[in-house]
């Protein structure tokens, strides 16, 4: 176990850092919007703030999974969120949720673009880091799940 821990936060090729150029804008974005839910989320989305830096300057794929799974979440909860009140008539500012969109979707596949490059003898921890960054971000989302 501690030789796939040690994978997951191997330093990484330094080529895709350009990917999370576009995730501090929107963490700081979501960290603004987080102070209407409180302390904790802030706290949490200032930690991504801090986990984005620290990606600029020693990437690492569980990072990488952090952030990702966070965008691709937040593209998700703002989709879904837009169509349960469009379906249900409750008119919807669609400036708002086009800017929520792009907060989620840009850093999303930019981070997909420059996703690290995993060793052969590294199967299965891609999936590991995915699943481990599902873990730790789902709790952001728990009042849209």
């Amino acid at each position: 176990m501690t030789g796939r821990l040690r994978t997951l936060l191997a330093r990484r090729a330094s080529r895709a850092r350009w990917g999370y150029v576009p995730a501090l804008p929107a963490l700081a974005f979501f960290t603004a919007l987080g102070r209407d839910e409180g302390i904790p989320t802030v706290l949490y989305l200032m930690s991504l703030v801090v986990v984005c830096l620290r990606q600029l300057f020693r990437p690492t794929l569980l990072g990488w999974a952090l952030l990702f799974v966070l965008f691709v979440l937040s593209t998700v909860s703002t989709l879904y969120t837009a169509a349960f009140y469009a379906s249900h008539g409750v008119p919807i500012d669609r400036r708002q949720y086009v800017l929520l969109l792009a907060c989620g979707g840009v850093p999303s596949a930019t981070l997909l673009l420059a996703r690290p490059r995993t060793q052969r003898d590294e199967r299965g921890a891609m999936l590991l880091a995915l699943i481990l960054a599902a873990v730790m971000i789902t709790p952001l989302f728990t009042a849209i799940l």
